[in-house]
């Protein structure tokens, strides 16, 4: 909201933020008030893929098409792309393919205490199948 209501002041408010180290991400890209201006003007290090696009995700469906314009749209700005929503190992598996890396959802977890996260951090390593490239967590 703050980005519509005073875009170039929100712009130099995240140009500072981006200054002192602090990374900024846009979530539930795809809806709502995001704008593909938004990549073009403000120093983002993230995109969250809204889950409405990940729920209904098929093999040749139109929302794989657009998850897959996502991540080359991300991959172009250098800019990191996170799925929301993944709710199934198919998803993964498909969103994998598709080159995005990071996730969340309650296939990978429910929302846990944060004291348990290394715990579980070691735990899902461990499960991976890939220990050389093991999924990317957003927490």
């Amino acid at each position: 909201t703050a980005l519509m209501n005073s875009p170039q002041e929100a712009g130099f408010a995240i140009q500072k933020l981006s200054d002192m180290g602090i990374q900024i991400s846009i979530d539930d890209f795809g809806t709502g008030f995001t704008s593909f201006t938004h990549l073009r003007h403000f120093a983002l290090n993230e995109l969250k893929i809204d889950r409405l696009f990940i729920q209904d995700l098929k093999h040749g469906g139109r929302d794989a098409s657009i998850v897959n314009s996502f991540v080359s749209l991300a991959n172009g700005f250098g800019i990191k792309l996170v799925a929301e929503g993944v709710e199934d190992g198919e998803k993964l598996d498909m969103l994998k393919v598709a080159g995005c890396s990071r996730a969340q959802g309650y296939w990978i977890s429910p929302p846990i205490a944060g004291d348990k996260i290394p715990r579980w951090l070691d735990e899902w390593n461990m499960q991976c199948n890939q220990p050389k490239k093991p999924l990317k967590i957003a927490i």
